[in-house]
């Protein structure tokens, strides 16, 4: 990501198993992959000299084929986008 590519962080596995803690952080003031990520990449891009570089994150849920955006407000109903696969080209769409 440092060297201008997209980066993803992918949390797989059963309910219950401890993904969303493991992103998100938990009690006691323990960080999860999200704020130890978002440390480390900002101190990187000030060692680095990019005072104005930007970093853009999305939160989505990937759930029985369906899209749900998280960062949406809690009072709104989230969206859910559609997934469409290429056979021919093995591209996914949403």
């Amino acid at each position: 990501m440092l060297n201008g590519c997209n980066s993803s962080v992918f949390a797989y596995g059963q309910t219950g198993s401890g993904k969303t803690y493991t992103i998100s952080g938990g009690a006691k003031k323990r960080d999860g992959v999200i704020q130890l990520a978002v440390k480390k990449i900002r101190h990187r891009l000030i060692k680095a000299n990019f005072p104005k570089a930007v970093m853009k994150c999305y939160m989505i849920q990937l759930y029985k084929s369906d899209i749900v955006d998280l960062l949406r407000p809690a009072n709104v109903n989230p969206v859910a986008l559609d997934i469409i696969e290429d056979a021919k080209t093995n591209l996914i769409e949403v």
